[in-house]
């Protein structure tokens, strides 16, 4: 769920990440470019995006204003199994089976 808006994500089997105003129990966006199983997904209250993580070894940056992918990160060697925030830091932790990698956030570096 995003901090401060009505918005939910969620990403499973299909390979998609949804959107869901929480209001009105609809679909806002069906995002879609991973090639296998979403595994993670984050939002941040400090930018207009979320990050989903993927069994596909890619991490993906969506923009929630226009329904589509800002950047892929493809540094990890396996499926990313998850993505967690940083509490304090401007900052993610991404874990795959071959390392755990910490990003700055909003570029992904």
């Amino acid at each position: 769920m995003h901090p401060s808006l009505n918005i939910m994500a969620t990403g499973g089997r299909d390979s998609t990440v949804r959107l869901w105003d929480m209001r009105s129990k609809k679909e806002i966006f069906c995002l879609s470019g991973h090639r296998d199983v979403v595994e993670s997904i984050i939002m941040q209250n400090d930018e207009p995006q979320i990050i989903s993580s993927s069994h596909d070894k890619m991490i993906k940056f969506w923009d929630i204003r226009k329904g589509a992918c800002i950047k892929t990160l493809t540094h990890h060697k396996k499926g990313v199994r998850a993505i967690a925030n940083h509490h304090s830091e401007y900052t993610f932790a991404s874990a795959g089976a071959d390392k755990i990698r910490i990003w700055k956030c909003p570029e992904g570096e």
